[in-house]
């Protein structure tokens, strides 16, 4: 439900808003989510959404959300630095994978090399395509900073919360 409010309700304008907003990037607040985490921020509706990102061939549409607080969390990928900027440099989001197949980053994990992934802002719409797949160590942080090289970086949990999914993919058009 959180994510479908906020995507129906997402505006160019709106995105403005929420861009101005700040963010929280602190790793280490992250925490599990479970049923009363996303009544919670469905409620306080706290959470600003910035963009959207479809993966169609695993059936991930989710929003992008401004930070990594448990808010944004709960509703789609968060951003995981300051100032990203879509089509620029490394743009990763993380975001929660739950045993329910088919909810936020879950569907990560069935993903293959060379399938497409779709950031919007609602202005342009990045194209990218996935040319990495690997269980990552939780300290692989490195994953997070920028790059000279247009990429996205797609994180979630993988081996039960153990290591993580790490999913990368080059920018091959901008419509």
């Amino acid at each position: 439900h959180n994510q479908t409010s906020a995507l129906s309700g997402l505006t160019r304008k709106k995105i403005k808003q929420n861009q101005k907003k700040k963010g929280m990037y602190d790793f280490t607040k992250v925490k599990s989510m479970g049923i009363a985490q996303a009544t919670r921020s469905q409620i306080k509706n706290t959470s600003g959404a910035i963009g959207a990102l479809a993966i169609p061939n695993v059936n991930i549409y989710l929003p992008v959300m401004l930070g990594l607080s448990d808010d944004a969390m709960s509703t789609g990928g968060g951003t995981m630095r300051a100032n990203q900027v879509m089509g620029k440099g490394n743009y990763p989001l993380a975001g929660h994978y739950m045993t329910t197949k088919g909810i936020l980053f879950s569907p990560l994990e069935d993903v293959t090399k060379g399938e497409l992934i779709y950031l919007t802002n609602l202005k342009k719409v990045y194209v990218y395509q996935i040319y990495m797949k690997k269980i990552v160590d939780p300290s692989a942080v490195w994953l997070v900073n920028n790059t000279k090289k247009n990429i996205v970086t797609l994180i979630t949990c993988a081996d039960g919360g153990a290591n993580r999914w790490a999913i990368r993919g080059n920018l091959i058009n901008t419509v």
